[in-house]
């Protein structure tokens, strides 16, 4: 059998979660120095899978701003972040995915993940976990879901010392 065909199809995606090779050090390494989080997320050259979805709900478990940049993450929340997208992407197949609309699978099963959304969807209600309003801005060109108090925004860049002068 020739899997050439299947191999091309596949070749410009990245790591599967939900496999054995996505190991926290794998991860870690994949990390560019200076991406948004979100952005890189949703990049399936680096980690197959992740939509605008579970994105936002990743980033929300992990306590992770979306504009934060991959070179700004501490081991730690690496580590957690790694965590969580294996956690939501188990989860996600286990309910048959979100379904919003009339979308059922092949047996007319709806997806259930809807129920277990902490952030997409909710914007202006509050957090489950503080009760902070949740905030929905665009990231990545996508409209990305966040509660401000779980997922502390990054720090702006402070001005430098010729820009000062000029103030």
């Amino acid at each position: 059998v020739n899997n050439k065909g299947l191999e091309n199809v596949l070749e410009p995606f990245g790591l599967e979660p939900l496999e054995p090779e996505f190991t926290l050090q794998a991860f870690t390494d994949m990390l560019p120095p200076r991406r948004n989080i979100k952005a890189f997320l949703l990049d399936q050259h680096y980690v197959a899978g992740i939509g605008n979805i579970y994105a936002d709900e990743t980033l929300f478990s992990s306590d992770i701003h979306p504009k934060r940049t991959t070179g700004s993450l501490t081991e730690g929340e690496i580590k957690k972040l790694h965590h969580h997208i294996i956690r939501i992407l188990k989860l996600a197949v286990e309910q048959r995915g979100t379904t919003f609309n009339d979308y059922v699978d092949g047996k007319g099963n709806k997806g259930n993940f809807l129920n277990h959304l902490n952030v997409y969807g909710r914007d202006g209600k509050p957090c489950n976990t503080c009760g902070t309003k949740l905030e929905k801005s665009v990231v990545a060109g996508r409209g990305t879901r966040h509660c401000p108090q779980c997922q502390p925004a990054p720090p702006l860049p402070s001005l430098s010392l010729r820009a000062k002068k000029i103030l």
